[in-house]
């Protein structure tokens, strides 16, 4: 089969964004490249970057609407994060393939960051597909697995089927654009199928009336602070950490309460809600209040991983306000001063934004000792001298 004229990428997100740029670096030269965004993707970056934003500034790929691709005989068609139904029929090429984020046959449809960790699974995983008439039943191309740990969250899972899906494709890209690609069927058996009514966004309840391992699960599938937390007593809790104690009086009741924890019974075992403490720690990163910061790290490590609604670890938060005792006690604590935020934007790229407001080069070189890589690129391939030449020639001298 020959190489297709074009190809398009339908989708969302960040794997939209590093698929298109790894089909880029794939095909022969004179491939047109073509783009077209979800229905919901306002062109305005979230805690996960517009891949409308991206596609219209690159002036080698056309943002369409969907329709425009469908009459495209010698066209390579990828689905990744799409939002609309694809019917194969209105295409005129048949080369149509899909990233589905579970293991196919399981858990085909909806919420596959929340269903596998909700129903105890040790994995799950993302599925190169063929797209035909059914909802995620086309022959499989590769899959990857994942491992579901018990503190795993959905929007941690969410985060590797993103990494996953775009190393499924890339993995395959020559065999897809060659058009040498093997598929096989999906068994019947293991296939499982959940629909949007499935879970219930707007009135998330959790269930106390279960084994600690359950309600722990339970946390851990509805964690995702771009869209929600989970809400136990009364307040948004971080994460459950199971005790060792059997619980000896009634599911659901509180035996003890500190300022940043509920101790409660289960079915089984005692239960610890952690209290989300995240806002607190923002605040106390924008007071610029560096005790405060070193007292919620320590009594809840975990929150140097948390992303805000923004996508922003606390240490860029730290970094962007020019915070560098905050800074130094965050990587004290072990923050990684290279983790960038979806847009791969890292926290020297943010200290710079601080140094160009304040002129003060004390957060800057901090991250520097640390270890940050000062050549690092971003989803546009770009470095902090690509954004302010003139202020890293004197960051950096």
């Amino acid at each position: 089969m020959s190489d297709p004229k074009a190809v398009c990428i339908a989708g969302k997100n960040r794997i939209a964004i590093d698929v298109l740029r790894r089909v880029r670096a794939a095909v022969p030269a004179g491939t047109t490249l073509f783009a077209v965004a979800n229905r919901t993707d306002d062109g305005q970056d979230g805690w996960q970057p517009s891949f409308r934003r991206y596609a219209e500034a690159q002036p080698d790929v056309t943002l369409v609407g969907f329709d425009a691709v469908y009459g495209m005989e010698e066209l390579l068609f990828l689905s990744v994060e799409f939002d609309r139904l694809i019917d194969p029929a209105r295409f005129a090429t048949t080369r149509l393939f899909n990233i589905h984020f579970s293991m196919l046959p399981a858990y085909k449809g909806m919420y596959t960051s929340c269903h596998p960790i909700l129903n105890g699974d040790e994995a799950t995983g993302c599925t190169l597909h063929r797209i035909d008439r059914g909802i995620d039943t086309g022959d499989i191309v590769d899959q990857r697995a994942i491992a579901i740990e018990d503190d795993l969250r959905c929007s941690e899972l969410y985060l590797r089927y993103l990494e996953v899906g775009t190393d499924l494709i890339s993995s395959n890209l020559q065999d897809l654009v060659a058009g040498s690609e093997t598929s096989r069927s999906q068994p019947a058996k293991g296939s499982t199928y959940y629909s949007k009514a499935s879970i219930d966004y707007a009135a998330l309840v959790i269930d106390l009336n279960q084994t600690a391992f359950r309600i722990q699960r339970q946390v851990n599938a509805f964690h995702h602070r771009a869209y929600q937390l989970p809400q136990m007593f009364g307040e948004a809790i971080s994460q459950i950490i199971i005790d060792r104690r059997r619980s000896t009086v009634r599911p659901g009741t509180i035996v003890e309460r500190s300022k940043d924890e509920i101790r409660f019974a289960s079915i089984d075992y005692d239960c610890v809600a952690v209290i989300d403490r995240f806002d607190t720690l923002r605040k106390a990163i924008a007071d610029g209040d560096a005790e405060r910061c070193r007292v919620l790290i320590s009594a809840q490590p975990s929150l140097l991983c948390e992303l805000s609604r923004e996508g922003w670890t606390p240490l860029i938060l730290a970094a962007y306000a020019g915070q560098a005792e905050i800074v130094s006690a965050m990587l004290d604590a072990g923050a990684d001063p290279n983790r960038p935020n979806p847009k791969g934007t890292t926290p020297l790229m943010y200290a710079k934004d601080a140094y160009l407001r304040t002129g003060d080069t004390d957060t800057f070189r901090r991250l520097l000792d640390a270890g940050a890589d000062p050549f690092a690129r971003d989803m546009y391939d770009k470095t902090l001298a690509d954004y302010a030449p003139d202020a890293a020639k004197r960051l950096l001298a």
